[in-house]
C-alpha cells in the first residue's frame, strides 16, 4: 500500500503541474494519457479532485482529439463519478463508430482505434465494453454481446501475444456476465495451460 500511495502522490503532482501549464494556453491540448489519469482517479476515489475535474471538462470539450479507447475510458470515468448523462451521451457516440458484421460481431474499424501487432484492437474493444457496461448494462446489452462476439472471433484468428491485452479481453468477456446471463443455460468458462 505504501508504494502505491507514493506513486499516486507523485502522479497527482505531475498531472497537477501539467494542468497549471495547460491553463496558461489559449487552447489546452488534451491527450489520451490525461484520460487514463481520470480513469485511475475515478476507480480509486469515485470522485474527481479539482485537477481531475478541470481535465474532465477539457476532455469533454475536446473529445474529438481522443482515440476511441480514450473516449471509452472517459465514459467509464464519468460513469464511476456519477456523471451518468454525459457518460451516456459519449457512449452513444462510441457505438456509432462501430462496424457490425453478422459473423464477426461489432468492432471498431477506424484509424482512431489504435492497432498494434501484439494486441490488434483488443485494448480499444475491451475499454469500450467496460465503458458501455459501466453506463447501463441492460440498455447496452445487445451492443456488448456483439462486441464480445468480435473478441471471441478475433481470438480464433489472432494470437494475443501481449498478456495485458489477453487479460483485458477475458475481463471484458466476463464483464456484466451476472446481469447479462440468461436463465436457460449457465455460463461456463474454461482456463487451460499449454499450446494456444
Amino acid at each position: 500500500g505504501r508504494l502505491l500511495t507514493k506513486a499516486r502522490t507523485w502522479l497527482d503532482k505531475q498531472i497537477s503541474d501539467e494542468v497549471k501549464e495547460m491553463k496558461r494556453l489559449t487552447t489546452p491540448v488534451i491527450h489520451d494519457y490525461h484520460v487514463v489519469y481520470l480513469h485511475l482517479v475515478a476507480i480509486a476515489d469515485r470522485r474527481f479532485n479539482a485537477t481531475a475535474s478541470w481535465l474532465a471538462q477539457q476532455a469533454l470539450e475536446h473529445r474529438s482529439l481522443l482515440s476511441m479507447k480514450g473516449q471509452a475510458l472517459l465514459v467509464e470515468a464519468l460513469a464511476l463519478t456519477g456523471q451518468s448523462a454525459q457518460a451516456a451521451t459519449i457512449a452513444r457516440s462510441l457505438t456509432e463508430h462501430l462496424v457490425t458484421s453478422p459473423d464477426m460481431g461489432s468492432y471498431f474499424d477506424t484509424h482512431r482505434a489504435a492497432l498494434s501487432r501484439e494486441s490488434y484492437r483488443v485494448p480499444t474493444q475491451c475499454a469500450a465494453i467496460n465503458a458501455l457496461t459501466a453506463v447501463d448494462v441492460r440498455a447496452n446489452e445487445r451492443v456488448v454481446k456483439e462486441m464480445q462476439r468480435w473478441l471471441v472471433q478475433s481470438r480464433r484468428t489472432q494470437m494475443w501475444a501481449e498478456p495485458r491485452a489477453a487479460c483485458d479481453a477475458i475481463y471484458a468477456l466476463i464483464q456484466g456476465a451476472d446481469s447479462l446471463a440468461t436463465h436457460s443455460a449457465p455460463l461456463r468458462y474454461t482456463l487451460s495451460r499449454g499450446q494456444h
